[in-house]
């Protein structure tokens, strides 16, 4: 993490391999700040999303702009791009190099298709969803007059257990046989729904479900 007059600019991560190490940051050179404030505001209510990860840390964030108008994210770049070869030499003292790829203006290949793979990669269920943690969702709603708890337990976000907590065993049986094996996406949820009926118990246990996971509509 860098800071500019103590508010945060950058953030970044790192994997550590047997043949090498990788890196990845982001730099805020010109950001729409209410788009980012709007982004970093967790939606979900407190105790609906239980997992073992590391909270987040709130910091005060701001861009380079903010101090630098004639920042642009070229100079950013070559700005970098000039410090690691600075910074990380070979053994010999020696520099090897670095390479800018941009997209092809024809069909392209070399290089290019190597990144574009990644990206299309990158933009996969498994890759975006597919990896995420183990966690839990402990929710409460009520139907006709009692409070029912569902609890349940995704990994790789797919549901792969419920627990249901009421005095309508059925309940808990069809509910469970509904999710079971889904995968943790809006849309799902809401097909579940216009299966199982909008005025059903099931129905309205899986719409309290989506309006306080996916608050606001989004997938």
């Amino acid at each position: 993490m860098r800071l500019l007059n103590g508010e945060k600019i950058s953030g970044s991560a790192a994997r550590v391999a047997r043949l090498g190490a990788y890196q990845h940051f982001t730099m805020l050179v010109e950001a729409d700040s209410d788009t980012l404030f709007k982004s970093l505001e967790p939606t979900l209510q407190d105790g609906l999303l239980r997992n073992s990860a590391t909270a987040s840390r709130r910091s005060s964030v701001t861009d380079l702009r903010s101090v630098a108008k004639d920042c642009t994210i070229e100079r950013v770049c070559a700005e970098l791009a000039a410090s690691f070869l600075r910074d990380f030499k070979s053994p010999s003292g020696k520099t090897t190099g670095f390479h800018s790829i941009s997209p092809p203006s024809s069909s392209g290949g070399g290089a290019w298709e190597e990144v574009d793979a990644i990206y299309q990669e990158n933009r996969t269920w498994d890759w975006i969803f597919g990896r995420t943690p183990r966690f839990e969702i402990h929710h409460e709603v009520a139907v006709d007059g009692e409070v029912v708890y569902v609890d349940l337990a995704v990994e790789r976000c797919i549901v792969k257990q419920v627990t249901l907590t009421s005095s309508s065993p059925d309940l808990g049986s069809g509910l469970e046989q509904q999710l079971t094996g889904t995968p943790l996406r809006r849309r799902v949820f809401l097909d579940l729904v216009h299966q199982a009926g909008r005025d059903t118990h099931i129905g309205r246990i899986l719409s309290s479900l989506i309006s306080h996971f996916w608050p606001g509509g989004q997938e």
